[in-house]
């Protein structure tokens, strides 16, 4: 291939004849947007990177650039002051993606823990996860379940070979009225998760959203958008549907393929937007249920069909509702009693979690997966006739919702409980099937006080309405065994062995020992009156000999007058002491005299020794593990 362009320039040769070329590239770097203050601006600087650099990284990345500064010179005119700016001439480009979202150890065994000690009640430990998004907003537990969901995340399903994938990243849309709470999710996502950029409709444009191309002096420069800024992250659009239409339409390929093509400036560039979209919109004047969603929310069909939920949070006249959401906010009391939802996580703690849970790949169970394609049918055959379409769409959007689920309970694998929740989503969304919770308000649900009891409804209600009779009898003997303490659990049955508390890669700490009985100071003369008392016969005894490696008493002595002058010799730090056991063999008293001699005796010249070796005054007390049941008659 040869160029045709009629515009060129030699170069000029060096004085052996040769021309050194070179690859070369410059980067604008932006600072982070978790570091930048309120009311600021992000600081950018530029950076030239040369050969083996120029492909280092890509627009969206996190990176740290090691280098050296130096002046460059602006172009001269004649009459004109030369002016300089500072770049940076890198020598090494990391990236540092995975390191963003990394998690202690310490804060891993934290949450196995946690799961470990509520694995009989998995759904009370999931609310109090869900209560700690946005714990200033009362209620919404369905947008609060939904939004857990999108930020854990689905499995991504990719074969190369074949040049399939399918996106892990599910999208979600709340409608509601203003004054819902809707952006408060927004900014609170945008706080919580490491990477995450929260925009507005009304400030976006296609190219903010995507890319744009710049003239930057001789070349093109490509500056990244929202969603590529998001890449891997969380993109939190606010007001949604004040966009324009031509600006919408350029995120359809972004929203499903998870990825944008550009042909700008003379480049052909294709950028990574492998991010989740949480967008809010209010409908068109007065949310009318009579009417499609594309009248109430002014958003195209195909846009409507990429989002996985689309929650209604209307705000209608309830005034029991309103009675206990004001008592809630005035006075900071729930009038339910959900005793158990007073103290949410802090966010810190909400971050390492999910991004512990992102990165997990549960597995789909046999029964899971029949639940799920039964649904699937049967949504198909119920909205056959009406304007409601069912697409595979939604059936990826329910298999996305059941392993986000899974992830977000600490399970391995999509059991049952994941697709029924993940079922009872699809059918409070907008664009579900609407046969068991036809356009539900997602803004009066509140948390139940025995998920558990009512789970086991859940059970007979969907099983019941998709035809599915043996999988409901096996559900609701596993909640009877699993919630019943007395029931043991067996390994006879392939689904108990997957719906057992599941074994942790890492041991976990034994309990706490129970608290010692009050210590009592001991004496020998003490002690061997104890073993005088004691109606037995011939004993013969044997010694054990232990070593105490910290001290036996940190208190001083108490001396009785009534002890022997060996009893009063002083405190002891460190000191081989002796058990003494005593077995039953005769009927004969002088031998419990020439036991008590010797013990005295060996105890003595032991004390002896010690005082000879030492300093220290000794104070030999009697043995803190001696007690009474050493010794069998």
């Amino acid at each position: 291939m040869y160029c045709t362009s009629i515009k060129f320039k030699s170069l000029k040769e060096t004085e052996d004849k040769t021309i050194d070329l070179s690859d070369y590239r410059e980067i604008k770097v932006q600072e982070s947007l978790q570091r930048v203050t309120s009311n600021n601006l992000p600081r950018s600087f530029s950076v030239i990177l040369e050969d083996d650099l120029v492909e280092a990284c890509k627009p969206g990345d996190d990176v740290a650039i090691y280098g050296f500064v130096q002046d460059r010179w602006h172009p001269v005119q004649v009459g004109g002051r030369g002016q300089t700016s500072l770049c940076l001439e890198a020598n090494n480009v990391v990236v540092l993606n995975d390191q963003t979202a990394s998690v202690s150890p310490h804060a891993y065994d934290e949450f196995e823990q946690y799961w470990h000690d509520n694995h009989r009640t998995p759904l009370s430990a999931r609310n109090r996860i869900l209560a700690s998004i946005c714990p200033q907003l009362y209620g919404l537990y369905v947008v609060k379940l939904a939004i857990a969901l999108i930020l854990a995340g689905g499995v991504t399903i990719s074969d190369e070979k074949r040049g399939i994938r399918v996106r892990s990243q599910p999208h979600l849309l709340l409608v509601g009225d203003p004054g819902t709470g809707k952006s408060f999710f927004l900014k609170y996502v945008a706080k919580m998760m490491p990477r995450a950029v929260l925009t507005t409709g009304v400030g976006s444009t296609s190219a903010g959203l995507t890319a744009t191309a710049v003239r930057d002096g001789p070349g093109w420069t490509l500056e990244a958008g929202a969603l590529v800024l998001a890449d891997e992250g969380i993109c939190c659009i606010d007001e949604f549907n004040t966009m324009k239409n031509q600006d919408k339409a350029c995120i359809l390929e972004a929203m499903e393929q998870q990825r944008i093509s550009l042909a700008k400036g003379g480049m052909l560039r294709t950028l990574q937007t492998r991010c989740s979209i949480i967008a809010s919109a209010n409908p068109q004047g007065v949310y009318d249920n009579e009417d499609p969603l594309t009248i109430n929310t002014a958003l195209s069909s195909p846009l409507l069909s990429r989002f996985d939920l689309i929650l209604l949070t209307l705000d209608t006249q309830n005034q029991e509702w309103d009675n206990i959401a004001a008592t809630y906010i005035t006075e900071g009391i729930d009038l339910l009693g959900h005793g158990a939802l007073k103290k949410p996580w802090p966010i810190t703690k909400m971050r390492d979690y999910f991004m512990t849970i992102k990165s997990a790949e549960p597995e789909m169970t046999p029964e899971a997966e029949t639940i799920i394609k039964t649904y699937y049918s049967t949504s198909r055959r119920i909205t056959e006739n009406t304007d409601r379409h069912i697409t595979v769409r939604q059936l990826e959007s329910t298999v996305r919702l059941a392993q986000a689920h899974a992830k977000l309970i600490f399970s391995k694998q999509v059991n049952i409980l994941d697709a029924i929740v993940a079922v009872l989503l699809m059918e409070a969304s907008l664009n579900g099937c609407g046969k068991l919770l036809d356009k539900m308000n997602a803004l009066h649900t509140t948390f139940a006080e025995q998920p558990e009891q009512e789970y086991e409804g859940h059970v007979h209600l969907v099983l019941n309405w998709l035809n599915l009779p043996e999988l409901c009898k096996l559900e609701l003997e596993r909640i009877k065994r699993e919630y019943d303490r007395s029931i043991p659990w067996t390994e006879n049955d392939e689904y108990e062995k997957r719906t057992m508390p599941r074994e942790f890669k890492k041991p976990l700490p034994p309990p706490p020992p129970p608290p010692a009985p009050p210590s009592t100071t001991n004496t020998v003369s003490l002690l061997s009156s104890q073993i005088a008392h004691k109606e037995k016969k011939e004993i013969k005894s044997h010694q054990h000999t232990e070593q105490y490696s910290t001290p036996l008493s940190t208190k001083p002595p108490v001396f009785n007058d009534k002890l022997s002058p060996i009893d009063k010799i002083g405190p002891i730090t460190r000191v081989n002491t002796q058990r003494l056991v005593a077995i039953q063999e005769n009927d004969s008293s002088d031998d419990q005299s020439q036991v008590k001699r010797r013990k005295i005796d060996d105890q003595t010249s032991e004390c002896n020794s010690i005082k000879d070796n030492t300093n220290e005054e000794v104070y030999l007390s009697t043995i803190d593990d001696i007690q009474e049941d050493d010794f069998k008659f």
